[in-house]
């Protein structure tokens, strides 16, 4: 495999080139280092997550975008002024705030006592791979009396949900509970894509051209798929789980309390590889982070919420499995890289 810099990596997607690609079966497996050495700066990047990063506009008010760090702030503390149950499959509530942000907030509930970690955990291995599109995530601690103090008119009123609140969430004895409070996209519209690939499959795949327009959506969708491998993410096409910004744009990464599953079911492991195999095209700056991605960058990113240090967001075997589904990311690129070439392969910035 050749070893080229980064700054050669500027051929178009869709235009591999070179003699005919050759079979994927290698002698020797490439180790994941050399997977991605043709990608790898002679400098790496720092362990840590960056600074500067901005959630994508979803409408002309924003701008350019919140920075990260700000609406982590009002996620954290902002004081709650309504709480209106959205949740369809688990519990979800809509929680507006004394900020000018809304947040969506998932607690410990018996259904799924480990939904709101993954959130968390999600969108802090997504700030370290430098993802703005992944909403920003932090634990907050809420009690009922909050909760029923301000739910929304439509259920103040009805003494079977709100027995349903308190049955369903697992309260600690304070009558308070854990959960992830997760910024709330003011304006998005759905992006059909299916697990098939009958849309991004074409976008993705080498033999493809891929048409002028279409490249910053199938940056973000080679993306999100190689997110969603790495951490485990199951249910990306289940219901309703892609969006971009309205008219276009941007695809927002969302929705991962299904994620980190240990052990996870062959089922799901097979599912995860059909999606990752349809991915022949990748983002330069997401390869070059997740070669970086040990044990111990994992445990730094999740230690950036406070709630890591007594309760933590991931276990052993979780990491260690994540960690196993990155070798095999970086494996699968450096199999397309001895295919169709480098330039071909990793063409996304």
């Amino acid at each position: 495999m050749r070893a080229l810099a980064v700054a050669l990596l500027v051929v178009a997607c869709g235009q591999p080139a070179g003699p005919e690609p050759q079979a994927l079966a290698r002698e020797e497996p490439a180790s994941p280092d050399e997977a991605v050495a043709a990608v790898a700066p002679e400098t790496d990047p720092p362990l840590r997550a960056p600074d500067d990063l901005r959630f994508p506009p979803s409408d002309d008010e924003v701008g350019e975008g919140f920075l990260h760090d700000d609406l982590l702030a009002a996620l954290a503390d902002a004081r709650p002024r309504e709480f209106k149950p959205v949740g369809t499959t688990s519990v979800v509530f809509r929680m507006k705030t004394r900020s000018p942000h809304t947040a969506a907030f998932k607690p410990r509930t018996r259904q799924h006592r480990f939904g709101w970690k993954s959130e968390i955990a999600a969108y802090r291995l997504a700030r370290w791979l430098a993802m703005p599109e992944v909403p920003p995530a932090v634990a907050r601690r809420i009690s009922f009396r909050e909760i029923r103090t301000a739910l929304h008119r439509n259920v103040a009123n009805d003494q079977g949900a709100i027995d349903a609140l308190r049955d369903g969430i697992l309260w600690d004895p304070n009558g308070a509970v854990w959960g992830a409070a997760i910024y709330w996209i003011p304006a998005m519209e759905p992006f059909e894509l299916d697990a098939r690939g009958t849309r991004w499959g074409s976008w993705l795949a080498q033999e493809t051209p891929l048409a002028t327009g279409d490249e910053e959506r199938a940056r973000d969708v080679s993306r999100m798929i190689v997110f969603d491998v790495l951490i485990g993410n199951w249910d990306r096409f289940s219901g309703g789980n892609v969006h971009t910004q309205p008219g276009g744009g941007r695809v927002f990464v969302r929705d991962h309390n299904a994620a980190f599953g240990a052990p996870l079911p062959r089922r799901l492991r097979d599912r995860l590889q059909g999606y990752l195999v349809r991915v022949e095209r990748f983002s330069r700056d997401q390869l070059l982070r997740l070669r970086r991605l040990d044990a111990d960058a994992v445990a730094r990113a999740l230690a950036e919420d406070p709630v890591h240090e007594v309760d933590a967001l991931l276990g052993p075997r979780q990491t260690a499995e994540l960690l196993d589904r990155r070798d095999s990311i970086l494996s699968w690129v450096g199999a397309l890289s001895d295919r169709y070439g480098d330039e071909a392969v990793v063409c996304f910035p």
